[in-house]
Parts: C-alpha cells; structure tokens; sequence
C-alpha cells in the first residue's frame, strides 16, 4: 500500500470513530433529555395532583392511601407500604393526618402493639368516592391526545424502568416485589375505575 492509500485508509478509519463517537454522544444526550423529562413530568404530576387534592384537603398520597383502605376493608401499614411503595415512617404519617380527618381508624392489637390495623371510617368512604372522581378525571386529562399504542408502549417501558430505579438505589427488585411499579396497581386510571 502506498502512503496516499494509508493516509486515506487512516483518514476513513478516523472519521469512522468519530462517526461512532457522536452517535453514542447523541444517544447519551438523548437518554439524558429523557430522564430530564422524565423528572419534570413526576414532579409536575405530584404537584397538579396535590394542588387538585388539596379541594378536599388531601395530598394525593394521602388519598392513595384512603382508596386502598376503602378497598382493603381492613389493612396493616405495613402491607400499606408495600402496595403504595413508600417507607413505613411515611405511611404511618399518612394514617396519622387521615386519622386527625376522621377518615380512618388505627388500631392497635391489645397484647402485641406492634401489630395494628387501619380501616376506612363512613366519613373516609364518602371521602373515597370524591377523591376516586378526582384520580379518574386527572386520568382522562393526564392521558388526552395519546394513543392507546403509545400509553401500552410506555406501560410496558415503566416497570423496567422502576426495576433499574432500585437497583441503583441499592436495594434488589427480588426483595421489593410488593412495592414494584405496577401499572395496574398504582396507576391513576386503575384507582378511579376501583373506587367508582
């Protein structure tokens, strides 16, 4: 080979990498974008939905929590932090605040303190069918001009997604099976078609 065709064999070779190597940037930065938007849209969604809740002077977990109560009948927090995904500290806050609303009951086992269970008072399940209308009217504006193909698509991403979220939180899926995204269990559409 003569140093022309090296040169040339050399230049090809170079702009071949840095072909590859802006690709892979574009990609990056495009991943990046998306869990920037990823962000925006959960931190937008908490605060409409507490700002819509707060009508009825609840926050939206707050209200998650009752409609599983409601739907429960009888519940240990414990089995409340796992369906809704949050700590036992959290949800014992929760059924503090519904309890001072009189929503729901606490009690507590006489021999063994540390066992307890909450149900939802006549006051709490009227409440619960105000705070159902509310999940499914957000649903329908949350998911207005999509596509049932794309909302199936995303639903199919999310779980893995929540998957990735704990391992890089440090805790193994296998160990949080209850508390794993499911877009059936948790999701605002699924609440207000329960709880009509």
């Amino acid at each position: 080979m003569d140093k022309y065709a090296q040169v040339n064999a050399l230049r090809r070779k170079t702009t071949g990498d840095l072909a590859r190597r802006e690709s892979l940037g574009a990609q990056q930065s495009k991943r990046e974008r998306v869990v920037s938007q990823l962000f925006r849209t959960c931190i937008r969604l908490q605060a409409a939905l507490d700002r819509r809740f707060l009508q009825l002077n609840f926050r939206w977990q707050e209200a998650n929590v009752l409609l599983r109560c409601v739907k429960a009948g009888r519940i240990a927090p414990s089995q409340l932090a796992a369906i809704v995904g949050r700590d036992a500290g959290k949800i014992t806050a929760y059924i503090d605040r519904l309890e001072a609303k009189r929503c729901v009951t606490h009690r507590f086992d006489r021999h063994n303190r540390r066992l307890s269970s909450v149900c939802a008072t006549a006051k709490g399940r009227r409440v619960a069918k105000q705070l159902a209308r509310m999940f499914r009217m957000t649903r329908r504006e949350l998911f207005a001009e999509l596509s049932e193909a794309d909302i199936r698509r995303f639903a199919a991403v999310l779980p893995q997604l929540y998957r990735n979220a704990v391992r890089i939180g440090g805790k193994r899926p296998e160990a949080d099976k209850k508390s794993q995204f499911s877009i059936r269990s948790d999701h605002p559409k699924q609440l207000g078609r329960r709880y009509a």
